[in-house]
């Protein structure tokens, strides 16, 4: 049977949200990403027209088994400055079979923060 083109699969890890002033935002893990090659996510943080005193982080988590350990990449902080669009970009190791962000260390004001990402499925049958 030949083989089709890989297909690209998006993957939500944290839909749009307001991170208030030293709050924690923690988005589920999102399991099935170890079936994709290459997986990467954005992580988009917004300034309001006020930025904050200090800059939102963002960590980047993954698991190799479910259950397991969980394993951090800590990007950041995001720019102070007004309005101001912030994107970490992180490709998850190989073998990662569960994936999630979380957001934290903005002050002073509150930020908008999202995490979106895709990896694309090997070829399949056709």
């Amino acid at each position: 049977m030949p083989l089709g083109d890989r297909q690209t699969t998006p993957v939500t890890l944290q839909s749009s949200v307001s991170n208030g002033a030293g709050s924690t935002t923690t988005g589920s893990m999102q399991t099935g990403v170890g079936v994709l090659y290459s997986f990467t996510a954005t992580a988009r943080i917004t300034n309001g027209g006020t930025g904050p005193t200090i800059g939102c982080s963002v960590t980047f988590r993954y698991k190799f088994t479910s259950g397991g350990n969980e394993y951090t990449q800590i990007a950041g902080p995001a720019s102070v400055v007004n309005s101001a669009l912030t994107e970490f970009t992180f490709t998850y190791p190989p073998g990662a079979i569960e994936a999630g962000v979380t957001f934290a260390g903005n002050s002073g004001q509150a930020v908008t923060v999202e995490c979106f990402g895709g990896g694309e499925r090997g070829p399949t049958a056709s």
